[in-house]
């Protein structure tokens, strides 16, 4: 394989994995896999009583209008 070839073929490889490959010269470099956690915050505590719930729903359909 003539040296055109093998550089027409790095050249094809470098299209198909941009991310996971850097070129340096004539050095591959692998990219390290860094994992992301998410942080899911958990919803407060509801301390709202029976009454104050049915007060609030009270009030959100007057002012709805119904």
């Amino acid at each position: 394989m003539s040296f055109n070839s093998a550089a027409y073929l790095a050249y094809h490889e470098r299209l198909l994995e941009p991310d996971s490959v850097l070129i340096r010269g004539s050095q591959k470099w692998h990219k390290p896999i860094i994992v992301q956690h998410a942080k899911i915050a958990e919803p407060l505590p509801d301390y709202r009583t029976e009454e104050e719930l049915e007060r609030m729903e009270d009030e959100y359909l007057k002012m709805k209008g119904e």
